[in-house]
C-alpha cells in the first residue's frame, strides 16, 4: 500500500460515487441498541452521516440495515437515503460488506463505491469532499483509498468500480479489509490530521465523551 497526500495530483475521470452505510450491527458494546439512531444534537448520527455523504459529493446513498431496521428505516427515509436489508440480520461484518458489494453491483455498477461504518458522528461534508478530492487526484493509480490519521486507518473507504467487481469475483470472503490485505498494492492511505475519520461511538464512555464536546450547532 502507498501513503498519499492531496498534493499528489493528476486527476482521474469522475466516476459517479455511490455510498453504502453499514448500519446492520447489533451495538452490543452500547448495550444492544442502534448506535446510528443515537442523537447528538438536533439529529441522529445516521441522519448527519447521510447529510455529510450527500453534500460531500456522493451521488447515491444507501443505508444497509439489519436487526434495527424498524428504527433506522424512517431515519434514512427522512434524509433521502435508499434502504436495503442484509441477507442475514445475525451475520458478521464480513457478511454485511458482502451484501453491500452485491447491492452496489446490482444498482450502481458504473459507480465507484464509498463504504463506511454508520457511527461517524464528527464527519461533515467537508471531510467527504476532501477524501473524494484526494481520490480523484490519485489519477487511477490505486483501486482503493482510505484516510489515515495518526497511524490509524479510518473510514470511509473508497473502491474503484473495477475493484468492487474483482472483490465480488473473489467471493468477498474476508470482506473489504481482507481483500485489501490480500491486494496491498491496490490501496492508497490518504494522510489526514482530522479525527473525524477515526472517531466512532462504540461504547457508552465514547458517547459521553462526545457529548462533552462543543454543541453540534453546525449540523
Amino acid at each position: 500500500m502507498d501513503i498519499v497526500s492531496t498534493r499528489q495530483a493528476a486527476s482521474r475521470d469522475r466516476n459517479p460515487i455511490a455510498a453504502c452505510v453499514l448500519a446492520a450491527g447489533r451495538g452490543r458494546r452500547m448495550g444492544g441498541q442502534a448506535k446510528s439512531a443515537i442523537r447528538i444534537g438536533a439529529r441522529s448520527i445516521l441522519e448527519d452521516l447521510v447529510h455529510a455523504l450527500r453534500e460531500g459529493g456522493c451521488d447515491h446513498v444507501t443505508v444497509l440495515v439489519g436487526p434495527y431496521a424498524d428504527i433506522l428505516r424512517p431515519l434514512a427515509a427522512r434524509c433521502g437515503a435508499r434502504v436495503a436489508e442484509v441477507g442475514r440480520p445475525d451475520g458478521s461484518i464480513v457478511d454485511t460488506q458482502r451484501d453491500a458489494v452485491a447491492h452496489h453491483l446490482q444498482h450502481h455498477p458504473r459507480s465507484d463505491l464509498l463504504i463506511t461504518v454508520a457511527d461517524l458522528p464528527l464527519l461533515r461534508p467537508a471531510h467527504v469532499q476532501a477524501l473524494l478530492s484526494a481520490w480523484r487526484q490519485d489519477g487511477g493509480r490505486h483501486g482503493a483509498m482510505a484516510p489515515m490519521v495518526d497511524g490509524q486507518r479510518g473510514h470511509p473507504v473508497v473502491l474503484a468500480r473495477d475493484d468492487v467487481r474483482a472483490l465480488a469475483r473473489d467471493g468477498a470472503v474476508g470482506g473489504v479489509r481482507g481483500w485489501l490485505q490480500a491486494h496491498p498494492d491496490r490501496l492508497a492511505l490518504w494522510l489526514s490530521t482530522d479525527a473525524a475519520f477515526i472517531t466512532d461511538v462504540d461504547t457508552p464512555e465514547a458517547l459521553a465523551s462526545l457529548k462533552r464536546l462543543a454543541p453540534f450547532t453546525d449540523r
